[in-house]
């Protein structure tokens, strides 16, 4: 049974990397008109003036910094007019309009956020190392912990999408790209959970 669980959760987030993967390949080539991340950025929160656009080369994954509302671009989503760098644009962008008590809170504790989720990273380390009774509960508690994350940033990547969708200079492909974020999120929520089970069974036997 504890076998099985593991090839579920593993597989779930296999794939939930491979459609960011994915999206990367595909859309990296696609080019939309000549606007690029800064631009659809800028037209994204053109009626908030307390939002900052800075292109950065000290990151190497473009992200938004929750305290400071900076949205920090690499120098290729900066630049780039690519369908890969418009989405993460938007994301960002969209993401940095989201105010609810999801974001709120996170911001008490994180001082950025960005497009990648390394959170099941945490959780396929867990599930590797944990077999014991006791590292079962140890990782329980640190399994809740990024569950909870996990749920938060589900919910304002859903809010951006919403954002996203009624911004008439979004395209269609660009609000595709956003839902395949939000469905890879979906899948690493669902893969801790089942992560979580794996330990309950460990801990109850």
């Amino acid at each position: 049974m504890k076998e099985y669980i593991s090839i579920i959760s593993i597989a779930l987030i296999i794939i939930g990397y491979l459609i960011f993967l994915l999206q990367y390949i595909i859309n990296n080539n696609k080019k939309i008109n000549s606007m690029t991340g800064f631009d659809l950025a800028k037209e994204i929160t053109l009626d908030y003036d307390n939002i900052n656009i800075v292109e950065s080369i000290e990151i190497n994954l473009s992200n938004y910094h929750l305290k400071r509302n900076v949205i920090r671009l690499t120098k290729k989503t900066y630049e780039s007019n690519s369908l890969f760098s418009l989405i993460i644009s938007a994301y960002l962008s969209c993401l940095s309009l989201v105010n609810n008590k999801y974001i709120n809170q996170l911001k008490k504790v994180l001082p950025r956020i960005d497009y990648l989720n390394k959170s099941p990273i945490i959780m396929l380390i867990l599930l590797y190392i944990i077999n014991t009774i006791t590292d079962a509960k140890i990782g329980t508690i640190l399994g809740l912990i990024i569950l909870i994350y996990q749920y938060y940033y589900l919910q304002i990547t859903s809010e951006s999408i919403a954002i996203a969708k009624k911004k008439k200079i979004i395209k269609k492909e660009i609000i595709e790209g956003l839902e395949k974020i939000y469905l890879s999120n979906k899948l690493f929520f669902i893969s801790t959970l089942t992560i979580l089970l794996k330990f309950a069974i460990i801990i109850i036997k």
